[in-house]
């Protein structure tokens, strides 16, 4: 291969952003290149006419090769050349469905790269990003389905790819949440959201939670417990009976939602935005969903406030309508972001529930936990020291939610909510 000058670039515009990069100083040395990793892939691609829309299909193989490591690479990618992106999505959809493909974010680059450095798996995605504004309901639904995809789809190629890390489920959990509240909460505005998405949805969610759930007693609070003196509890049955995260983002359900859903991000429905005939006909979405928020603060303030006489059902439903209210309150902070003080008012509402979800969020947990011991007990009766010991931490436990759902009310009453 001929030897790399980067110099020959310094006339153009990419040179400048290389010598920024690598911080060179004027008429200073330009410094060798070495190569971190390298690729070496054949690709096989030919076009097919899909629904009157030309889709061109690339299956790649070979390697990605970095200080002696070796990975290797086999993908295929699905790229619309003409026509209209739900042709390419019905597509993708068939070939998943036939093939038992999945979708995955990891580009190339980025595997070479996690070979170099010695990495399994790559970072979370906390999907959080928001425009300055958005232009009608259409956008807001845009912005706010495409941001929990990203978090979605970054997290679950991860874990497709083969990470056990926790925090990637509990991220792609996260993400799922929020998609279906966005489902849930926004289709007021737009037309076009399939009440059957939230199905597989949910399957999903809950096969990730129990696998989650299972983590979270084996490897922290097992440990915990045991430090206190508790007799070791056989977990084994637990750790062989956990679901595989991989085979519950690989499975065709699954795909064929997130496909159907970027079918719809994509349409042209919610893509042109300019013309009014397909401009959403009320424009004040801040007084729509004005609506949805005094309904769930209208319900947490009335269930929050009997929180200790409630079921446990009744509890988790408060937890998950605050939730849905925290979730709701972060889609809409570019609709209060033309005016400082709103803006403020806004943020300062999403801090005010942390406290709040935080403990609901473990005193969830150990219930969850207590579920599993008592299980554990009928086999291994020396998982009764675990649920005794969880039995009597759960009345503090709910009596912190009470407390600081009670300061939530009170430091957020009618005369402090920002869509009002």
């Amino acid at each position: 291969m001929p030897s790399i000058d980067i110099s020959r670039h310094a006339n153009h515009k990419v040179g400048q952003l290389i010598i920024d990069a690598l911080n060179i100083k004027p008429d200073g040395f330009y410094p060798a290149l070495i190569p971190l990793y390298e690729t070496d892939v054949q690709r096989l691609k030919f076009t097919v006419k899909h629904k009157r829309s030309l889709i061109e299909v690339a299956l790649d193989q070979g390697m990605v090769v970095s200080d002696g490591r070796s990975a290797v690479l086999c993908e295929l990618e699905i790229e619309l050349k003409q026509g209209k992106p739900k042709h390419a999505i019905d597509f993708a959809r068939t070939w998943c469905a036939t093939y038992g493909l999945w979708l995955s974010t990891i580009s190339k680059p980025m595997k070479g790269q996690r070979l170099h450095d010695g990495l399994l798996s790559g970072q979370l995605s906390h999907e959080t990003h928001q425009p300055k504004r958005y232009v009608n309901g259409k956008h807001m639904v845009k912005v706010v389905f495409q941001s929990c995809l990203n978090q979605i789809l970054t997290n679950a190629s991860e874990i497709g790819s083969g990470s056990q890390k926790a925090d990637h489920t509990h991220q792609l959990r996260v993400g799922i949440r929020r998609l279906r509240t966005a489902m849930r909460e926004l289709n007021i505005l737009v037309d076009g959201i399939d009440p059957a998405w939230e199905a597989p949805l949910i399957d999903a969610f809950r096969a990730l939670g129990q696998q989650r759930d299972d983590n979270y007693v084996t490897r922290e609070l097992q440990p915990q417990i045991a430090a206190i003196g508790a007799p070791t509890v056989n977990t084994q049955r637990i750790e062989a009976n956990m679901l595989d995260p991989g085979l519950v983002v690989r499975s065709e359900p699954f795909q064929g939602i997130l496909l159907s859903i970027m079918g719809y991000v994509h349409s042209s429905y919610l893509t042109v935005l300019d013309d009014e005939k397909v401009k959403y006909r009320h424009q004040k979405v801040t007084r729509i969903l004005a609506k949805n928020f005094g309904k769930l603060h209208a319900n947490i303030t009335k269930e929050g406030k009997k929180f200790l006489a409630l079921n446990e059902t009744q509890q988790h439903s408060v937890r998950k309508h605050f939730k849905r209210l925290r979730y709701l309150a972060e889609f809409s902070v570019p609709l209060y972001s033309g005016s400082p003080s709103k803006k403020k008012r806004i943020n300062t509402f999403i801090s005010g529930l942390k406290p709040v979800q935080d403990a609901l969020g473990f005193y969830n947990d150990e219930l969850t936990a207590l579920q599993i011991y008592r299980k554990l007990a009928v086999k291994d009766k020396r998982a009764w020291f675990g649920a005794g010991w969880l039995s009597a931490r759960r009345k503090n436990n709910a009596k912190n939610c009470q407390q600081e759902i009670d300061v939530f009310i009170k430091k957020f009453n009618e005369d402090k909510l920002f869509w009002q």
